[in-house]
């Protein structure tokens, strides 16, 4: 048996007979940890949602911004194409945080 593992072409039989099996193995092993990965990132996705307490969140944001919304609507007349007027809106918004936690 020794003789064949000192061959070059025992070598190269070898390698062609367990190369297929090797690369099934390393396949294997790659998409199981793969599923490993996703699963350990779905468990802690599920804890963070499980304990996070979204009612109280929004009402944290809420109170601690002001919203300031400035709105300026204009009817001006336009070609004579149309009749009437239209509308030329303008609109800002400001948001500033408060320094009360």
């Amino acid at each position: 048996m020794g003789a064949v593992f000192s061959t070059e072409e025992g070598i190269r039989k070898i390698a062609r007979e367990s190369l297929p099996e090797v690369a099934g193995y390393i396949a294997s092993s790659a998409d199981g940890a793969k599923d490993k990965v996703f699963e350990v990132i779905a468990r802690e996705t599920r804890e963070f949602l499980a304990n996070l307490n979204v009612s109280e969140e929004i009402a944290k944001i809420l109170t601690t911004l002001s919203f300031e919304i400035k709105t300026e609507i204009r009817f001006i007349p336009n070609s004579d194409r149309f009749v009437g007027a239209e509308p030329d809106v303008k609109a800002s918004v400001r948001l500033k945080r408060s320094d009360d936690k």
